[in-house]
């Protein structure tokens, strides 16, 4: 799993996440963001899943039971 961030001049974070494989690691990652102290500065949490063979339903599962957090599933 990879990631890299980018914050923007009002200092909102985008967080960019690159999964393969990795279903329980990348949904423990999910929880730790939905965790932050300071979620309102997150603009977007991209995860991408690089055509992964295990299944990542928990994660998109977790992603539409935290609508507040501004997860993007691709």
């Amino acid at each position: 799993m990879s990631s890299f961030s980018v914050m923007n001049s009002q200092g909102e974070i985008s967080l960019v996440i690159i999964t393969y494989n990795r279903p329980a690691d990348m949904l423990d990652l999910a929880k730790n963001i939905s965790n932050l102290e300071h979620i309102e500065l997150l603009r977007d949490v991209v995860i991408v899943n690089n055509n992964s063979n295990e299944s990542y339903q928990q994660i998109e599962d977790f992603i539409n039971k935290h609508p507040q957090i501004p997860f993007r599933y691709f």
